[in-house]
């Protein structure tokens, strides 16, 4: 673990020799490894090609890379100055918890519309599972009116932390050169480290069945199930509900498709 860091702008630098020396003492402890070393071997397995790894502090998980997959490691540790691109929930949460150690500002391309987690003491979620909104089918009257709403962002603490300018709004980052990036409006801010928090795309181009997807490359279903025989589909959003996309719900569709399969004579 690296014990000083530099913004490289002329900035404060960030010294904590004490804890990188004992972090990386305490890491190296037989009984820690023993826990820690066989989820490195695991995960550290699994990578390919050229690997980013943010925060790689004493390297532990180097020696965990297989060289016969892994081009290479670019290891980076956070700076002073981040940019967060992207403010949906899982950006406007890495900007939150950066927050409190760095200045951050946040490219977002929309206003930012934000929900609680609690209310009155109970999840979010248990309201919207007892009101069985997550299971709205969105072909009905009620799940069109809900598709069209924007996306919310969980929780408040990046609300009030706007209020506060712990983090700054930005439109949507338009370039970038060098370290400065550009934005919708014509501003700029000089950062040194950037997070793409900006989600991903649906990708079948790898599925080369008749019928599996169309000329435009969506996969061609009616909640789940495919023209093409053995070809079921899982996971997406509003498939056919909200519900169909989150890990606490896609079992309902889950059981639907299996049940489905256990009636074909082919799969």
């Amino acid at each position: 673990m690296s014990n000083q860091v530099s913004n490289g702008t002329g900035g404060k630098e960030i010294s904590s020799p004490r804890f990188a020396a004992f972090y990386n003492w305490f890491m190296d402890r037989p009984l820690v490894r023993r826990g820690f070393d066989p989820l490195r071997r695991e995960i550290a397995g699994q990578a390919h090609g050229v690997v980013l790894e943010v925060g790689a502090g004493g390297a532990q998980n180097f020696p965990f890379y297989d060289p016969a997959h892994v081009v290479r490691v670019e290891a980076v540790e956070p700076d002073e100055s981040i940019l967060v691109v992207g403010a949906g929930d899982s950006g406007a949460h890495i900007a939150a918890e950066l927050a409190h150690c760095h200045p951050v500002s946040l490219a977002a391309a929309h206003p930012l519309y934000f929900v609680p987690l609690t209310l009155l003491g109970k999840s979010l979620f248990w309201y919207l599972d007892r009101l069985r909104l997550l299971e709205v089918d969105g072909a009905t009257r009620l799940g069109r009116w809900l598709k069209a709403q924007p996306e919310p962002v969980l929780g408040l603490e990046l609300k009030q932390m706007l209020k506060d300018r712990q983090v700054q709004i930005k439109p949507r980052a338009t370039s970038a050169h060098d370290n400065v990036v550009q934005f919708a409006d014509g501003s700029q801010i000089r950062v040194r480290t950037v997070i793409w928090a900006s989600g991903y795309r649906q990708d079948f181009s790898w599925i080369r069945m008749p019928g599996g997807v169309d000329e435009c490359g969506h996969a061609i279903q009616q909640q789940g199930v495919s023209s093409t025989p053995g070809l079921f589909f899982l996971g997406f959003p509003w498939q056919p509900s909200r519900g169909s996309a989150l890990v606490g719900w896609v079992g309902k569709d889950a059981r639907r498709l299996a049940a489905l399969l256990q009636t074909k004579e082919k799969v």
